[in-house]
């Protein structure tokens, strides 16, 4: 995540999910699985039972997902400040 937000605001970072390890207690997770399972076990309370199912739903889902069309000219003039 954190190699995301310093991409998006331009600052030098690794572009590879794997480029930084997380530790936790003993424990070192390196590969983007690892970092997956662990922020599922952190988190998973605030998320239904059957995520992995409802993900993997979506990702072969044919019919995408409203809130991901197009941005409209009607929200660009909506969210541009007005002086």
């Amino acid at each position: 995540m954190w190699s995301f937000v310093k991409n998006m605001v331009r600052k030098e970072s690794i572009p590879a999910v794997e480029g930084y390890s997380i530790r936790t207690n003993h424990n070192i997770h390196n590969t983007s699985q690892e970092k997956a399972e662990l922020f599922l076990s952190i988190f998973s309370g605030a998320y239904p039972r059957d995520i992995k199912t409802l993900i993997a739903n979506n990702l072969n889902s044919q019919t995408p997902n409203p809130l991901n069309h197009a941005i409209t000219f009607e929200e660009l003039e909506n969210s541009t400040p007005k002086s």
